[in-house]
């Protein structure tokens, strides 16, 4: 037998294995620690500290043996619990992990590090109140830990507090300065709150550190786009693909991005890309806005927001608020409307005369706003339509929902759906008893949270109903109008700088609308009729040197196609009036642009797909009367167009028909829209209380 070892030579091995351990030296300290093991199979210190070692070198399993060997020699070991913990979360065995983290706090009710790492268990199973509770219980032990600082951050960005975040991630940086992690997360967090430059300046901070991070160069393009710095945010999702080339996540925002500069280089195949990541990689976080400006089938347009749902909204509409509802007979039913875009904004534009016209003997109607104030006047006439009115500006998701819940809201409308600000978490969390999806979002949201979606027989017909997660409420119009938008005074072409004698044709849709086939389209149509020019918007700087490029390669001169800056609304709505045509786009067509050219006596002319997108402007035809100016290919759109640019006197008929009968028409009469509506929000209560299940509603008879 071996002689025992004597205690000074065990405590000298310990402590020479610990010093090689804090230096990283890990053969090194396993070096030391060998010998007593072998000496003592049983020896606590020494096992816990080559658990330690294998949690270093990522071997879990042999980190977790140790550990638990540790464990059975001596089950007092709390920062043995901890290792042990960390070492089952890393292999997946979490509920034994969770155990090991409570071990050790029943050991140390104050041991920060479990604290930390049970706070991280619980984010990952979707506790979030109990993850908060152990960030604060672990920084009231020890405050200056940045690793805490830093999921607290996390976990606050998950809860919409992404204000509140940026403060955790500031101290996380101020405890341990020029943290990659910290600054990479203070960056979204300051992009989440609306501060685009701040978010650059940091993020390259943490680009500098980290160079070849994908995950950074994607958050840096999107803050760069945000801010309109397009040609450098383009340059960074690049660079992040070539680093991750199977990132679909980063090939979804490259693409878009490209759209909005028409810089139509490579769109095919990203376009066919994300089409295949969509059937063959449920997992990919693509967004459902993005795949709806690309060429894509209803089926795919439905496939993506379930995968979107699914991944981003699936965790919080796991958890359980508690709410409860009393369905039952109503005197006044409650309407709640949900938006990011409470502002200068489109939809604003549309539904504020909806809310100003509301029944109130039956209804009273609130707004909640997540989006920024904006301090305009379009903003203070939409906050006085509504009976009460919330603004969530730095709420969190569930304070969202408890809000709501707590205003006793009986159906929430939600306008805005993945658009930008978009904040679906607080519908997931099932605030009111039905919800219903309108306006914002140009199709499904894909959820089994929402119950209807509004909308008419042209947009969605019954025979493509199955391509929606929500059932269809039709009404008299998709779209409803505000019919006291004002026009400046009358505009001039020699104002707008458009040619006085030629035929000018416009589009005046978002450049990310204007696909390929469809310019390609256009420019057959200016060759077919000499002297005619093209009025685009010129959104960015980018915008007409690519499509005048792109038209000079169809043989097109690029004086032909005129760009005119954006202008105060009373003066777009004005400078409408100045064209002969609009030529929609396609594959998503124009919305609250056509609305607009319509009520500014302006012809639209649409091809009609089969996919909600392509569809819009055809329903906003409808209702407007004038279905003749619905095509069903390009080829005759084409000819449609060329027809009515050859034909002064049969255009001239569509705009006196228009200015005498268009602003009577299903599209801009508001009052029968709100009648309408009501009377499917009171048949969709109907049924809620009767206990039955959502299903179409027919209200597109008054």
């Amino acid at each position: 037998m071996r002689p025992p070892q004597r205690s000074d030579n065990v405590t000298q091995a310990l402590q020479t294995a610990r010093e090689h351990l804090r230096a990283g030296r890990h053969a090194e300290a396993e070096a030391c620690l060998a010998p007593l093991v072998k000496v003592n199979p049983k020896h606590a210190a020494a096992l816990q500290l080559l658990g330690v070692i294998a949690l270093a070198r990522r071997d879990f399993a042999a980190a977790a043996d140790f550990l638990e060997k540790s464990l059975a020699a001596d089950p007092r070991q709390v920062q043995a619990w901890n290792n042990y913990g960390a070492a089952c979360q890393a292999l997946g065995r979490l509920e034994q992990a969770i155990g090991a983290f409570r071990r050790a706090l029943e050991l140390q009710p104050g041991h920060a590090g479990a604290l930390n790492n049970l706070g991280v268990l619980h984010a990952r199973r979707n506790e979030l109140t109990e993850a908060e509770a152990c960030y604060a219980r672990a920084l009231e032990a020890n405050g200056k830990d940045p690793e805490v600082h830093n999921n607290l951050g996390n976990l606050l960005m998950r809860r919409g507090r992404a204000g509140d975040a940026a403060a955790c991630y500031r101290r996380a940086l101020e405890l341990k300065p020029g943290s990659p992690d910290a600054l990479g997360n203070l960056g979204i967090a300051q992009l989440r709150t609306g501060q685009s430059d701040e978010a650059v300046a940091t993020l390259r901070q943490a680009l500098a550190l980290r160079p070849a991070s994908p995950e950074i160069l994607f958050n840096l393009g999107n803050a760069l786009a945000a801010r309109e710095s397009l040609d450098e945010a383009l340059a960074c999702y690049r660079q992040a693909l070539a680093l991750k080339p199977d990132a679909a996540e980063v090939r979804d925002r490259l693409l878009h991005q490209q759209q909005r500069v028409c810089d139509w280089r490579g769109l095919e195949a990203l376009a066919a890309a994300q089409r295949a990541a969509l059937r063959e990689r449920p997992d990919a976080v693509l967004s459902p806005f993005s795949i709806a400006c690309i060429p894509s089938s209803a089926e795919e347009q439905l496939l993506a927001a379930r995968n979107w749902a699914r991944n981003m909204l699936g965790p919080v509409a796991g958890l359980k608020l508690g709410f409860s509802f009393t369905p039952g007979p109503r005197e006044r039913l409650r309407i709640g409307y949900l938006s990011g875009d409470f502002r200068a904004h489109a939809v604003s534009r549309l539904v504020v005369e909806l809310f100003e016209v509301h029944d109130r003997s039956g209804f009273e109607v609130c707004g909640y706003s997540y989006g920024p104030e904006d301090g305009s006047s379009l903003r203070g006439r939409v906050v006085a339509a509504f009976d009460r009115f919330a603004d969530f500006a730095g709420m969190s998701h569930e304070d969202a929902a408890r809000r709501i819940h707590a205003d006793g809201v009986d159906i929430l409308v939600d306008l805005s759906g993945y658009t930008q600000y978009s904040r679906a978490e607080i519908l997931a969390l099932r605030p009111a008893p039905l919800q219903v999806h309108y306006l914002g979002h140009p199709g499904t949201l894909g959820t089994g949270f929402v119950d209807y979606l509004l909308t008419d027989r042209f947009l969605a017909p019954p025979h493509l109903a199955r391509f929606y997660a929500e059932q269809p409420v039709y009404l008299p119009s998709h779209q409803v109008n505000d019919r006291q938008r004002a026009r400046d005074a009358i505009a001039t072409r020699a104002g707008a700088g458009l040619p006085e004698d030629a035929f000018v044709f416009c589009s005046l849709a978002q450049s990310y609308k204007i696909w390929p086939d469809t310019f390609a389209a256009w420019m057959r149509i200016l060759r077919a009729t000499p002297g005619s020019v093209l009025w685009l918007p010129q959104y960015n700087r980018w915008v007409a040197d690519n499509l005048r490029r792109e038209a000079a390669a169809q043989g097109v001169g690029g004086e032909r196609l005129r760009f005119l800056p954006p202008v105060p609304y009373g003066q777009y709505l004005a400078q409408l009036a100045l064209a002969d045509l609009f030529l929609d786009t396609l594959p998503f067509n124009a919305h609250a642009t056509a609305a607009d050219a319509l009520w500014a006596g302006l012809p639209v002319l649409t091809c009609a797909g089969d996919a909600h997108p392509a569809r819009l402007a055809g329903s906003i035809l409808t209702a407007a009367g004038l279905p003749e100016l619905i095509t069903g290919s390009l080829g005759e759109y084409e000819a449609r167009a060329i027809a009515l640019a050859r034909d002064p006197q049969a255009l001239l008929a569509l705009r006196t028909r228009l200015k005498r009968e268009g602003e009577a028409s299903l599209l801009f009469d508001t009052p029968r829209f709100a009648r309408a509506l009501e009377a499917a929000y009171r048949e969709m209560w109907r049924r809620y209380a009767a206990g039955e299940p959502p299903k179409p509603v027919e209200s597109n008879t008054f």
